[in-house]
C-alpha cells in the first residue's frame, strides 16, 4: 500500500481543517522529504487515510524562552528553506488530525504511539509543540469566554485538563511550558475573508461584541503587531479574525500552548529547567 500526501490531503486535511489552516500538498510533500518517518498516517479497512500527524525534526536548547510561534517552527518553510535538522534532538509536532467520522476511536493515541516510537528509534529527547487545544472553539461558543490562558488551566473533577487534546497529552507526560498568544497568524484580504464567511460553516461565524472580551483580546494582542481591529469575528475555531477596514485586510490570530513530552528517559530533567 502506498500512501501519498495528496491522498492524505484529500481525505484528512480537507475534512479536518478550515481552508485557511490547511497545509498545501506541496508543503506536506516537503515535510515528508525532510523527515519521512515523522509523517504518521492511520488508514481504515479500505486503506483510506483517516488520521495524520505532521512533524519536523529540529534542535532545541531546552529553554522555554526560546520557543516562538507555530509559524516559526512550521515556518510554512520546508518549500523555501526549512529549520529542520536531520540530527536534531527534538521532534516538533505541527499537526494532528483525525477525520470527524473516526473521532473517538483512539486514533489520536495511535498517532502519538507512532511518532514516539519514531523518536525512540531516532534517539531524540522530546516531542514538543505549540499545541492547539481542540475544545476551545466550542468552549467559547458555550460560555462566551475568550480567556485562553484560563481555559488551558481548567481541570476536570479528576484533576485532568478540561480540554480533550490536552488531556491526551497530559497522560503522555506533557509538561506545559508557556502560552503564545499569536502562535499562528494568517493574513487575508477582506474579499477573502468574506469568501470564508460565505463558504465555511456559516453557522459558526459571529461578531464579538462583549466589551470585556474585546478589551481582553486587545490587551493580549497589542504586542503582536497584528492589525488594529475594527471588528473581531468568531468562526468556531481556536483563534479569532481581527478585521481592519481602514487597511482593507484581516488576520486570523490563534493562541497555542507550548508543551513538551519526554521521549528518552529523564529527558525533562536533562533538558528543561526545574518545574
Amino acid at each position: 500500500m502506498t500512501i501519498t500526501m495528496s491522498g492524505v490531503h484529500e481525505s484528512v486535511e480537507k475534512a479536518c481543517w478550515a481552508p485557511w489552516l490547511q497545509f498545501s500538498v506541496a508543503e506536506m510533500e516537503a515535510y515528508a522529504r525532510a523527515f519521512p518517518e515523522g509523517q504518521i498516517t492511520c488508514v481504515d479497512e479500505n486503506d483510506r487515510p483517516v488520521a495524520a500527524l505532521t512533524t519536523v525534526r529540529v534542535e532545541w536548547d531546552g529553554d522555554p524562552a526560546s520557543l516562538g510561534t507555530w509559524d516559526g517552527i512550521a515556518g510554512r518553510v520546508p518549500v523555501t528553506g526549512t529549520p529542520a535538522r536531520a540530527d536534531g534532538n527534538a521532534i516538533g509536532l505541527l499537526s494532528a488530525a483525525v477525520h470527524p467520522d473516526h473521532q473517538g476511536e483512539g486514533l489520536a493515541d495511535r498517532l502519538l504511539d507512532g511518532i514516539l516510537a519514531v523518536g525512540v528509534e531516532a534517539g531524540v529527547d522530546v516531542l514538543f509543540s505549540p499545541f492547539r487545544p481542540s475544545g476551545f472553539g466550542r468552549y467559547k461558543d458555550r460560555t462566551g469566554s475568550v480567556d485562553f490562558v484560563d481555559y488551558c488551566a481548567q481541570r476536570t473533577a479528576g484533576g485532568l485538563p478540561l480540554d480533550p487534546w490536552l488531556r491526551i497529552l497530559h497522560r503522555r507526560g506533557m509538561r506545559s511550558l508557556k502560552v503564545v498568544e499569536g502562535a499562528m497568524v494568517v493574513a487575508v484580504t477582506l474579499d477573502e475573508l468574506d469568501h470564508h464567511r460565505r463558504t465555511w460553516r456559516r453557522e459558526s461565524w459571529r461578531r464579538l461584541t462583549d466589551p470585556a472580551a474585546l478589551d481582553l483580546l486587545q490587551r493580549r494582542h497589542a504586542a503582536l503587531g497584528v492589525v488594529d481591529p475594527g471588528e473581531v469575528w468568531e468562526c468556531g475555531e481556536t483563534g479569532w479574525w481581527l478585521v481592519d477596514h481602514r487597511r482593507g485586510r484581516a488576520e486570523y490570530v490563534e493562541p497555542n500552548l507550548w508543551g513538551c513530552i519526554p521521549v528518552s528517559p529523564g529527558a525533562h530533567d536533562r533538558l528543561l529547567p526545574p518545574a
